[in-house]
């Protein structure tokens, strides 16, 4: 089974795609970057990212879809791992409906604060990323059809893979309907 690696950005919908379809996993990175010391306090796991790398690659071939951190050091890691993944995120201008969704789901004060106060930074650090990437527009979220459209290209040769990405609109229109996320791959 091949498996495809999607780094999703907090909001996308990871969560509620893989309660829709259990067969897939969401890594949540939080398992594995932090640790308890001796005196019960929490900290920041050493073996992080390394361990988190570790476990993505354990579950390669035995799941069809892991999801992943936008952390840069988890994109970083991937990278230096060769494992291919596929970057989904919000556009830029998303920054008060992205807080709102995770108002909505009751987020953590403290992760709609973080969010908040480095949203440009980590957007401008996702447009610099040199994969594959789903950049979100406003009300979509992650779904089958941007799933399927991103392993779709992995599996295709180059000539397949650029008139899939020309006929993307159009295709996912028919099929979705218009909550098809605009890939920019």
């Amino acid at each position: 089974m091949k498996t495809q690696v999607i780094s999703g950005f907090p909001g996308v919908g990871k969560s509620y795609f893989v309660e829709k379809n259990p067969s897939c996993l969401d890594s949540d990175s939080s398992v594995y970057s932090w640790s308890v010391d001796d005196d019960g306090e929490r900290i920041r796991n050493p073996n992080f990212p390394k361990n988190y790398i570790s476990h993505i690659e354990g579950n390669m071939g035995k799941v069809p879809i892991i999801f992943v951190s936008t952390h840069k050091e988890i994109r970083d890691a991937l990278v230096e791992n060769d494992i291919p993944f596929t970057l989904v995120y919000p556009r830029r201008d998303l920054k008060e409906e992205y807080l709102n969704r995770y108002r909505a789901r009751k987020s953590p004060e403290g992760l709609i604060n973080v969010v908040a106060e480095k949203w440009d930074a980590w957007i401008n650090e996702m447009e610099e990323t040199h994969c594959d990437a789903c950049v979100l527009s406003s009300g979509e979220f992650l779904d089958m059809g941007v799933v399927l459209s991103t392993m779709f290209t992995h599996l295709l040769d180059k000539e397949a893979t650029e008139f899939l990405r020309k006929e993307r609109a159009v295709i996912s229109e028919r099929a979705l309907g218009p909550r098809r996320a605009k890939c920019q791959m």
